[in-house]
């Protein structure tokens, strides 16, 4: 009788071990996942952080282009001006 019952903890225990083998691995899948997940997110942000700062750029040489064409304009002006005078 005594053997019959440490058999059968025997083998409730070696179930317990297997149950939280495989709830192991099934928690190691979810966390491999979740790190795949995670690095392609950051990806994409990364990639959006560099498509904002280009987005910035060409903003900002955009307006600076604004800015110099009204001088640019003008001086163009006075040369053509100084052409005809001098014509």
């Amino acid at each position: 009788m005594d053997y019959d019952r440490l058999d059968e903890e025997r083998n409730n225990v070696k179930k317990k071990a297997e149950e939280a083998i495989l709830a192991s691995e099934e928690s190691e899948k979810k966390v491999e996942e979740l790190t795949l997940g995670l690095i392609s997110m950051k990806e994409t942000l990364e990639l959006a952080q560099a498509s904002h700062v280009e987005a910035e750029e060409q903003k900002f040489n955009a307006a600076m282009d604004t800015e110099e064409e009204p001088g640019n304009w003008e001086q163009q002006m006075q040369q053509a001006q100084e052409e005809l005078r001098s014509r």
